[in-house]
């Protein structure tokens, strides 16, 4: 939320603004805010089932890789 507050004056920015209409003016009221009008929400998650998908996800992208070089040129 801060870093909403400080690009204000910088222009057009990528962070997104606070989710409720909020006369408190601390960053941490405002998410206390935020958590009790159930706008925001969390995901607990598994280490290892994380580690595990990226793994997948990294194996995929080098068999991608791999693909792309054994594709024959056919200029030749």
């Amino acid at each position: 939320m801060r870093s909403y507050y400080n690009q204000l004056d910088g222009g057009i920015g990528s962070v997104v603004p606070p989710q409720v209409a909020s006369v408190a003016r601390k960053p941490l009221s405002i998410a206390f805010e935020e958590i009790e009008a159930d706008k925001i929400t969390f995901e607990r998650f598994d280490p290892e089932e994380r580690a595990r998908l990226e793994a997948e996800a990294l194996a995929a992208a080098e068999a991608d890789a791999a693909m792309l070089e054994v594709v024959p040129d056919l200029e030749a």
